[in-house]
């Protein structure tokens, strides 16, 4: 932030505990060192997968949109193949897949199409479609379950629960 909002940080700094501050000013200081044993190689090996898969979808979501199938990404609903420890992998992570590709939708399955890409953990399909169902005006999401409240007709399941938590009868 310091680089940045050079004058914010530097008011923030000023309000910190002397315990906490290092230097004289934020911008003298230095960043934090990384702890490598906090590092969980467990979890840093699966958001390396995450973010690899990541990769050839946004390619697969760039070409779709350049063939004008979908305008933005959350118009799309993306169709994943693959077997054995990839395909056991990526249904496991299914319901973060969307929001990691800020897609509307994310369907894994054991059918592999045409376009298969090769990737240092298997061989993977991506297939783009036109998402199903309506628009959510709030998040933008498309869901098939978009109107299914009565008191929030133009919401999806995801934003019915916000908006009735941040506006109790």
């Amino acid at each position: 932030m310091a680089p940045i909002l050079s004058f914010t940080a530097e008011e923030i700094w000023t309000h910190l505990p002397e315990e906490l501050k290092s230097d004289k000013s934020v911008l003298l200081s230095h960043f934090p060192q990384a702890n490598e044993s906090d590092i969980d190689p467990n979890l840093s090996n699966r958001w390396d997968k995450l973010i690899q898969i990541r990769i050839e979808v946004a390619k697969s979501l760039e070409f779709a949109r350049s063939q004008k199938l979908i305008g933005s990404s959350l118009e799309a609903a993306v169709r994943l193949g693959a077997s054995g420890e990839l395909l056991h992998f990526l249904k496991e992570s299914q319901s973060d897949l969307p929001m990691l590709f800020i897609v509307s939708q994310v369907e894994v399955s054991d059918s592999m199409t045409q376009d298969i890409k090769e990737t240092p953990f298997g061989r993977l399909s991506v297939d783009i479609i036109g998402a199903a169902g309506i628009k959510c005006q709030r998040c933008w999401n498309y869901s098939q379950r978009v109107g299914e409240d009565g008191e929030h007709p133009f919401l999806c399941e995801r934003c019915v629960p916000v908006v009735a938590a941040r506006n109790p009868r």
